[in-house]
């Protein structure tokens, strides 16, 4: 009847303002934090347990790790003199990057942790869609998106906000390894 597919419609309508209302949500967080980066750090360093860093990202993307099935696996990871608000957007946008660009039935995020003279290392590896080669420089830009909004949600600055945190704590975030359908390794300095 006529009533059903107007009622079909508003449903089809009111779904799309929702996508899109969230989309626009998820954009203003993002540009918020990007742009609280900007801001002067503390000066003084506070010691950071980086596991607990990790669990309480854990606990605030239950939701999603549950729906995706997913595992997050991490071995015992350190106390650092850093900044504990940006090691959390740090290890977030990592690990949502590592679920939301996955298609795999079983998504692994795998956090390890090394030391050298001058750094703390960790590697972040997921088995996701991965990332092209000649793609690996561009995804640290602002807004590049390697695929359309409708495949994979997101405001295209996740690995901006990384790559701005982390300079600004005197480290580098590199791609170590990735390609199509080979997920990737991202290494923190």
């Amino acid at each position: 009847t006529t009533d059903d597919i107007q009622k079909e419609r508003v449903i089809q309508y009111l779904d799309f303002v929702n996508r899109s209302g969230k989309q626009l949500h998820g954009l203003i967080e993002d540009v918020s934090s990007f742009q609280s980066i900007g801001a002067s750090l503390p000066n003084e360093l506070e010691l950071v347990d980086v596991n607990l860093v990790v669990d309480s990202i854990i606990e605030s993307i239950q939701y999603l790790l549950q729906d995706k099935d997913v595992v997050v696996e991490f071995e015992t990871l350190p106390r650092i003199h850093s900044y504990k608000a940006l090691l959390f957007l740090v290890f977030k946008n990592l690990i949502e990057n590592g679920i939301k660009f996955n298609e795999s039935s079983n998504p692994v995020i795998n956090i390890e942790y090394r030391k050298t003279d001058d750094f703390h290392v960790f590697l972040v590896k997921d088995n996701g869609i991965g990332i092209a080669p000649e793609y690996h420089n561009r995804v640290f830009g602002m807004f590049k998106r390697l695929h359309d909004r409708k495949a994979y949600e997101g405001s295209g600055l996740g690995l901006s906000i990384v790559k701005k945190i982390v300079s600004k704590l005197d480290g580098r975030i590199d791609i170590v390894e990735s390609d199509v359908n080979k997920g990737s390794l991202f290494q923190v300095s």
